[in-house]
C-alpha cells in the first residue's frame, strides 16, 4: 500500500476508498451540504466541502510529515492546509464536523422571513394614509375614534352625535392608540388593520412551521398575505374586521397547537385570551365560529370528550372572562336595554335572520366570492382537500382535517346567513392557506394528482375570463362611464394594467401548469404577477377610484362646514354618505327619504341650510327653501342659501 495512505498500511486499497466514501455520505447528512470528490484515486481520495458560508475543511497530503488527529477525527495538516486540498478520515472515527443543521433552518428562515414582512409592507402599508376614506364603513369607525380622542370617552363609541353599539371597543381602542401616536386621519384609523394583517402573516408563518417545513411556511405566509380580500380591502381599512380576524385565527391556532402537544397547558391559555380579545373584537359571533370549528374537529376524530375536558378548564374560563367580560358589563350598566337590545338582538341576531341589513344573496353567493377573493390560490383548495383522508390514515398532525373543518363552518354558517356581505367568510382565508399550500408543497416535491391538471385548467379559464373584463372596462370609455355613473368618461390605462397584471397570473399559471413545466415556474410566475397586480392596484390605481367616488364627498363637506361656521346647518338629502359627517367634523342631519322634506323646513328655521345631495334629487327640495347650486363635484351637488357665506 501506497505510503499516501498513511495509517492505513497494510489494509486494502479499497478499503480506503470504502471509508472515505462512507465519510462522504455521513458528511452530507450531518451537514445537508455537497460533498465533492476531486480525486477518485482509491490510494488517497481528495473530498473538498464545499459550503454556503468560508466553512471549508481541508488538509495536506497524508504523507506530510506534520500529519495531526484533530480531536474530530480527522488527520489534518498544518499552517499549509489549503495548499493540499486533502481530507482524509482518519483510522478509529468517521465522525465528521458537524455544522448545526438547525442553524441552516433558522438562517432560511429568518430570511424568508424578512422578505414576508418586506411583501407586507409593500402590500398593506404603501400610501396608507393618502387615499380618503371609502363609503360606508370606514369614515363611521374613523369619526367614533376621532370622537374617543377629543372627549376622552374611551368606553362608549359615538358617530354623528349618537351612541355607536353595533360594535365592540376593541378596534377603537387599537384606532385610538395609533391615532395619539401618528395623528387623527386616515393612517391613524387604518394603522392597526395594516399591523395585524402584517402580524397575521407572521403567525402563520411559525404555526406552519411548527407542522412542516420551512418551505411549507412560507407558502402559507404568502397565500395569506397576497389574499385579495386582505391586500386590497380589509388589510387596510379602517374596520373591525382585520382585528377580528388576527385574534380569531390566534385562538383557532393555539386550539390546534393544544391538541398536538396535549403536555404544554400553555395553549390552552392562549386560546382562551384571543378568543376572549376576537370576542371584544366582533362580539358573539368569536365564540360560535370557534366553538363550531373545535366541535367538529373533536367529533371527526372521536375525541370530544377528551378535547372538551382539555380545552375548557376554570384557569381558562376565568382568563376569558377577564379580558372580555369587563367592557360589556360596564356598557350594560350605563346604557341597560338600549345596549342589550342594540348590541345583541339587532347586530347579531337580526343581521344572521336578515331582517336588520337589506344585503341579501343567495345559498350560492359566497362560492364566487371565495374564487376571486382568494384568486388564484382558491382553484388548488380540492388538491388540498384530496389529502384529508391520506392524512388520516397517517401518523401527521391533523392539520388539514381542522382547516377542512375551520373552512366548512365559516362558509356554512354565513351561507345560511339572512344577511351576506363579501367579507363575512374573510375568517377562513388562513384555513384555505394551508389546504392550498399543501397541495402546492406536494407539487413542489413532485407529487401530483388529476386534479392539478383540472385546477390549472380552470385557473387559465378564470384567469383569461377576469383580465379580459378588465382589459374590457378599461379600453371602453362608454362601458367605464356607464358603470361609474359618469364619472369617468374616457379610457383608464390604470386598469388595463391591473387587468393584465392580475389576468396575467392565471393565465401563464395554469398555462405552465398544463405543459408540465417546472411547477417552480408556474408558482414564481402567479406570485410575482399577483403581487405586481395588488401593488400597482394599491399604488397607482387606488388613488384614481378615491379620486372620483370620494374625494367629491370630502370637498364638499369641508366647503359646506366652512360656509356654514358654527351657526349654519349641515344635511344629507335622499342618500347615504358617512364621509360628509367625518370630513366637515360636525353633527350632520340625515334626511333618506324624499317625503322628509319638512326637515329641512325645520333645519333652515335655525340658521342657513346647507345640503349635499346628488344632482338627479335636486328638483324634490321644495323651492321655498331658497336653495340654490353653490358647487357640484363628481355625482354630488352641494346646495345653499343664495346669499350663503363664502368659504
Amino acid at each position: 500500500m501506497s505510503q499516501n495512505c498513511g495509517g492505513w498500511e497494510g489494509k486494502p486499497e479499497g478499503l480506503c476508498w470504502e471509508a472515505a466514501r462512507s465519510f462522504e455520505l455521513r458528511a452530507r447528512a450531518a451537514l445537508s451540504i455537497r460533498v465533492r470528490p476531486l480525486s477518485r484515486n482509491p490510494r488517497c481520495p481528495r473530498l473538498f466541502l464545499r459550503l454556503s458560508k468560508p466553512f471549508v475543511i481541508m488538509g495536506r497530503p497524508c504523507s506530510s510529515p506534520e500529519r495531526r488527529r484533530s480531536r474530530k477525527g480527522f488527520e489534518t495538516g498544518g499552517e499549509n492546509d489549503l495548499q493540499g486540498g486533502c481530507l482524509h478520515p482518519g483510522p478509529d472515527s468517521f465522525r465528521p464536523r458537524r455544522f448545526p443543521s438547525h442553524r441552516i433552518q433558522m438562517m432560511k428562515s429568518k430570511s424568508l422571513l424578512l422578505l414576508l414582512l418586506l411583501l407586507c409592507g409593500l402590500l398593506y402599508l404603501t400610501r396608507l394614509g393618502s387615499v380618503t376614506f371609502y363609503e360606508e364603513d370606514e369614515p363611521r369607525f374613523a369619526s367614533a375614534v376621532r370622537t374617543m380622542v377629543e372627549t376622552g370617552d374611551y368606553i362608549t363609541p359615538r358617530f354623528n352625535g349618537k351612541l355607536r353599539i353595533n360594535k365592540p371597543i376593541l378596534f377603537y381602542w387599537l384606532a385610538a392608540a395609533t391615532s395619539h401616536v401618528v395623528g387623527v386621519g386616515e393612517l391613524g384609523a387604518r394603522l392597526p388593520s395594516a399591523l395585524l394583517a402584517t402580524g397575521l402573516v407572521v403567525m402563520a408563518f411559525f404555526f406552519a412551521r411548527a407542522y412542516g417545513s420551512v418551505r411549507f411556511a412560507g407558502l402559507v405566509a404568502f397565500l395569506v398575505a397576497t389574499c385579495l380580500q386582505y391586500a386590497v380591502v380589509l388589510g387596510r381599512a379602517a374596520t373591525a374586521d382585520m382585528t377580528f380576524i388576527f385574534f380569531l385565527t390566534a385562538a383557532l391556532f393555539a386550539f390546534f397547537r393544544s391538541e398536538t402537544e396535549p403536555s404544554s397547558r400553555r395553549w390552552v391559555l392562549w386560546f382562551w385570551a384571543s378568543l376572549a380579545l376576537a370576542t371584544l373584537a366582533k362580539g358573539p359571533a368569536a365564540v360560535v365560529l370557534a366553538g363550531a370549528t373545535v366541535g367538529l374537529f373533536l367529533i371527526l376524530r372521536g375525541t370530544l370528550l377528551d378535547g372538551v375536558k382539555r380545552t375548557i378548564t376554570i384557569p381558562g374560563l376565568g382568563l376569558f372572562a377577564l379580558i372580555a367580560v369587563p367592557w360589556f358589563a360596564v356598557e350594560l350598566h350605563l346604557l341597560g336595554k338600549t345596549f342589550w337590545r342594540g348590541f345583541f338582538i339587532a347586530e347579531h341576531f337580526g343581521r344572521y335572520a336578515g331582517t336588520a341589513d337589506p344585503h341579501h344573496g343567495p345559498i350560492w353567493f359566497f362560492i364566487p366570492v371565495l374564487l376571486l377573493m382568494f384568486y388564484p390560490w382558491s382553484l388548488f383548495l380540492p388538491v388540498g382537500l384530496a389529502g384529508v383522508l391520506a392524512e388520516r390514515r397517517s401518523k401527521e398532525p391533523p392539520l388539514r382535517l381542522y382547516a377542512l373543518c375551520w373552512s366548512a363552518v365559516v362558509f356554512g354558517l354565513f351561507s345560511f346567513s339572512g344577511t351576506k356581505l363579501p367579507h363575512y367568510i374573510a375568517p377562513l382565508y388562513p384555513a384555505a392557506a394551508i389546504l392550498a399550500a399543501r397541495a402546492w408543497e406536494e407539487r413542489l416535491a413532485g407529487r401530483a394528482s388529476r386534479l392539478w391538471q383540472a385546477g390549472a385548467g380552470v385557473l387559465a379559464l378564470l384567469g383569461l375570463l377576469l383580465g379580459g373584463a378588465l382589459l374590457f372596462v378599461g379600453l371602453d370609455g362608454a362601458t367605464l362611464e356607464r358603470l361609474s355613473s359618469g364619472l369617468v368618461t374616457e379610457s383608464e390605462p390604470r386598469l388595463v394594467v391591473f387587468g393584465l397584471l392580475l389576468g396575467g397570473a392565471g393565465v401563464l399559471g395554469g398555462a405552465l401548469l398544463l405543459a408540465r413545466r417546472r411547477p417552480e415556474t408556474a408558482f414564481c410566475v402567479m406570485g410575482g404577477l399577483l403581487v405586481a397586480a395588488l401593488a400597482w392596484g394599491n399604488i397607482a390605481l387606488a388613488p384614481v377610484v378615491a379620486r372620483c367616488w370620494q374625494d367629491p364627498v370630502r370637498h364638499l363637506a369641508e366647503d359646506a362646514a366652512a360656509r356654514a361656521g358654527e351657526e349654519g346647518q349641515l344635511a344629507i338629502y335622499a342618500m347615504a354618505s358617512s364621509g360628509v359627517v367625518y370630513y366637515s367634523k360636525r353633527t350632520v342631519a340625515w334626511v333618506k327619504r324624499h317625503e322628509d322634506t319638512h326637515r329641512l323646513e325645520a333645519l333652515a328655521r335655525r340658521g342657513p341650510l346647507y345640503v349635499i345631495t346628488k344632482p338627479s334629487r335636486v328638483e324634490k327640495i321644495p323651492a321655498r327653501l331658497g336653495l340654490r347650486e353653490l358647487r357640484r363635484e363628481g355625482a354630488y351637488v352641494l346646495l345653499g342659501p343664495e346669499k350663503g357665506i363664502a368659504p
